[in-house]
């Protein structure tokens, strides 16, 4: 067995996990009525989606990270960067080289204090009655805020996009090393 072989396919499935988390609240905002919200699955819905969100956030940096340390320089890490450069995951608040790699982005996770979410709202209609609503959702950016040494920072994560760019480094690393 590829000394690899367990943290590609592991990471793959973390990355898979956030994804359908994600997609769970966003399907949630747009599929439960006004009145379905008493019932109590609906409230520990919102209520348990950030801390879900955030270990699963985490487990994919910190996995993310320890296959990115096993693979060094290689021709994923620069396969993936060059992707995540066109289409940026994270950025860096307030910076005037704002874009973060992969990597930093997996740093300013598992490194940040706090996972501050978004908020937006999603609008849709009961077709039996033809009542809308509006329903809060979290949308996938986060806000990381964390600090280094004596200078604070601040990262926009968009953890969708994050979860996409770190599976496809996955993988890429299953197809270079073989596994």
């Amino acid at each position: 067995m590829n000394k690899f072989s367990h943290t590609s396919a592991g990471l793959k499935n973390l990355c898979y996990e956030l994804c359908v988390n994600i997609h769970g609240n966003f399907h949630r905002a747009a599929t439960i009525f006004g009145p379905r919200w008493d019932k109590p699955i609906y409230e520990d819905f919102s209520f348990h989606f950030e801390p879900t969100i955030k270990v699963k956030t985490l487990e994919v940096a910190i996995h993310h990270r320890s296959l990115d340390d096993l693979l060094g320089d290689c021709q994923s890490r620069t396969a993936i960067e060059a992707w995540n450069a066109e289409e940026p995951c994270g950025k860096l608040i307030g910076s005037i080289d704002p874009v973060l790699s992969l990597r930093e982005c997996s740093n300013k996770v598992i490194h940040a204090d706090s996972f501050e979410y978004q908020y937006g709202s999603y609008q849709t209609k009961d077709f039996e009655t033809n009542q809308t609503y509006v329903n809060a959702v979290e949308e996938s950016e986060l806000i990381l805020v964390g600090r280094l040494g004596k200078k604070d920072w601040k990262v926009a994560l968009d953890i969708l996009l994050y979860a996409e760019h770190v599976y496809q480094y996955a993988h890429h690393a299953e197809q270079e090393f073989g596994i």
